[in-house]
């Protein structure tokens, strides 16, 4: 009734998981999945993207860290997406475009251009959807940001690349 929150001691939080999971194993991914959504609406992305991976809905970890990244990159906590990244695991990014959009992103401002290279083929092989979560026009269009931004494949991949991009979105703002 005051809109108040606490966490239990995490040996406790354990003991009750352990009880709950022997009691109604069904109920934890949907309790799981509540925790996620009240961390999401309550500013706490990262505790969101844990729990939703925690019940096993790779879909929404990835909704929420299409959401999140590009605010936790530009503040310099590129090592938290890049976390996040991890425990989604290559596979799950290769099986999804917006995921590999941010791992490409996020790849390309840490200057790890290997990377870089493997999920931007991801997001180049796409539908080129959009808009994105984060603001970006389409996939087709983070690509050729990327490429005109990042100049990975030279000079003249790179005017051609920021070329399309301004193709793509012809908007100055």
């Amino acid at each position: 009734d005051q809109q108040e929150w606490f966490r239990y001691h995490h040996l406790f939080a354990d003991a009750l998981l352990f009880q709950l999971t022997l009691t109604d194993p069904e109920a934890v991914p949907a309790l799981r999945m509540r925790a996620s959504a009240w961390h999401r609406r309550h500013g706490q992305p990262s505790t969101g993207i844990c729990y939703a991976l925690a019940a096993g809905d790779a879909a929404a970890a990835i909704a929420v860290i299409a959401e999140s990244w590009h605010r936790y990159a530009g503040s310099g906590r590129i090592a938290t997406v890049q976390g996040w990244l991890a425990e989604l695991g290559a596979d799950r990014i290769r099986a999804s475009p917006l995921a590999a959009h941010c791992a490409a992103w996020i790849a390309g401002v840490g200057g790890d251009r290997w990377a870089l290279t493997r999920w931007l083929a991801v997001v180049e092989a796409a539908d080129p959807q959009g808009p994105l979560p984060d603001g970006m026009r389409s996939l087709e269009f983070s690509a050729a940001l990327l490429r005109g931004g990042l100049g990975f494949g030279g000079i003249r991949s790179m005017a051609e690349s920021a070329a399309r991009a301004m193709a793509l979105d012809p908007d100055p703002e």
